[in-house]
């Protein structure tokens, strides 16, 4: 679970403390939002995000790109196919993909 999502269910928790005689409304209120807060904070562990995956997924990148690889991976995605989305999006200016053209100049 991400940070965020961990803190706001610590605080519903404490919140839920406070409250004396929970009625049956508040209770379902609070179970929806901790299943909710649940729910939207998976991940895809992005410590699996490396730059031998990035170039298995096709991205020409070196120890010295690790900067942008950070900088994808502190972005929060739900499943590994958000995290490849996000990649995507956010490695497409800055990280050059592999061609056919340049693996078979690395093969050489």
């Amino acid at each position: 679970m991400n940070f965020a999502s961990a803190m706001l269910l610590t605080q519903i928790e404490q919140l839920e403390k406070t409250i004396k005689d929970i009625s049956p409304e508040q209770r379902h209120i609070i179970e929806e939002m901790k299943q909710g807060i649940t729910e939207q904070g998976k991940y895809f562990p992005v410590d699996a995000l490396t730059v031998k995956s990035m170039r298995e997924h096709g991205y020409d990148v070196t120890e010295e790109d690790s900067g942008e690889i950070e900088r994808i991976a502190d972005k929060i995605v739900i499943n590994e196919d958000e995290l490849w989305g996000a990649v995507e999006i956010y490695a497409n200016e800055r990280i050059k993909q592999i061609t056919d053209d340049s693996e078979e100049e690395s093969e050489d």
